[in-house]
C-alpha cells in the first residue's frame, strides 16, 4: 500500500555536498491499499508508527555517483535496526530530494508473519522505500 502521512526532512548544507539530520516518520494506520481489513491488519503487524532516521553527523553527497548507500536506523514494531539504504539525490533550484529503498525481513523485528491455514502466508521480505522533498531555505 502506499501512506502519503509521512512527517520528515533533513538538513542539506549550502554547497549541496552534506546531508544530516534525516528523518521520516509513518503513521501505520493512514496505509492505503484500497482494502480497509488489509490496512488495519498492517497497523497492526507493524505497530503505530515505522521510523527512518540518521543521526546528526554529516554523509557527503558525491554527485559524480548516481546511487549512495547510507546506513539508517529503521524502527518497527519497537526494534531498531541499521540498515543500509541505496539513495539517490537530486537538487533543484528550490528544493533538494532524496529518494531511498532497502530491503529487509519482518522477522529481524520481531514480527510473526500471518498466514491462513497455509492458504497464504506472508513474505518475510519486504521493500521499504521513502522519497523526501525539502525546500532549501
Amino acid at each position: 500500500g502506499v501512506n502519503k502521512s509521512v512527517v520528515g526532512g533533513f538538513e542539506f548544507s549550502s554547497d549541496g555536498q552534506k546531508l544530516s539530520n534525516l528523518s521520516a516518520t509513518v503513521d501505520t494506520k493512514k496505509f492505503d491499499s484500497k482494502s480497509k481489513k488489509r490496512d488495519s491488519d498492517v497497523a497492526k503487524l507493524l505497530g503505530d508508527k515505522i521510523t527512518i532516521k540518521r543521526k546528526a553527523d554529516l554523509v557527503r553527497i558525491d554527485t559524480s555517483k548516481e546511487k549512495l548507500v547510507i546506513p539508517l536506523t529503521l524502527t518497527i514494531n519497537n526494534v531498531s535496526k541499521e540498515i543500509n539504504f541505496d539513495t539517490s539525490f537530486t537538487v533543484e533550484e528550490k528544493t533538494a530530494k532524496i529518494k531511498g529503498s532497502a530491503s529487509i525481513k519482518l522477522s529481524d523485528f520481531d514480527i510473526v508473519r500471518p498466514s491462513l491455514l497455509g492458504i497464504y502466508t506472508v513474505s518475510d521480505e519486504l521493500e521499504v522505500k521513502f522519497d523526501i522533498t525539502a525546500l532549501i531555505k
